[in-house]
């Protein structure tokens, strides 16, 4: 199978989810006892739709602990911006909440990346939307990854190609 087609038989997995509430829980409370995530000063982090695995609960949880970043996109480029609050956050592109502060992510050191994803394998590859902006933000960084996944959008192996990035661990 493409990839094309593994996206729509994802999405349509995703949305139908019965215990949704109780995965997010469960990716929650394994998320924020993570080491890596303790020791982190950034977290870099998506702002969940569209049935994807809560992150508003995560985001909340850390405001008061980390320095929180979410994504916008600019044209073909997707950078990271600090946040205060969900007050800094309005919907942008692909009517995603994205933030509205000027405050561009330049340094990295200690930083984490939560990075979504419609399905995600067993070796920490992901099947994301298809723009690619995720794998190119990643490409020349060295940032610990997380992907966060409910447990049926886990599959064997996902065709993978050169831009591909592997993450460094998948939470479900």
């Amino acid at each position: 199978m493409n990839k094309n087609e593994l996206r729509k038989i994802y999405k349509n997995i995703r949305n139908n989810i019965k215990d949704r509430n109780i995965q997010n829980e469960i990716i929650f409370n394994k998320l924020i006892n993570l080491e890596e995530i303790k020791n982190a000063d950034i977290i870099l982090i998506y702002v969940s739709f569209n049935n994807e695995v809560d992150t508003l609960n995560i985001i909340k949880y850390f405001l008061k602990k980390k320095k929180i970043a979410v994504p916008k996109v600019n044209s073909d480029e997707m950078d990271f911006y600090y946040i205060n609050s969900f007050n800094d956050l309005s919907k942008g592109s692909f009517n995603i909440l994205e933030p509205t502060t000027n405050n561009k992510v330049t340094n990295f050191n200690n930083s984490i990346c939560i990075v979504p994803g419609l399905c995600f394998d067993k070796e920490n590859y992901r099947l994301g939307y298809g723009k690619g902006y995720y794998d190119k933000f990643l490409s020349n960084k060295n940032i610990y990854t997380i992907g966060l996944s409910y447990k049926e959008t886990i599959i064997k192996k996902l065709p993978i190609d050169k831009y591909d990035i592997k993450l460094d661990t998948v939470i479900h």
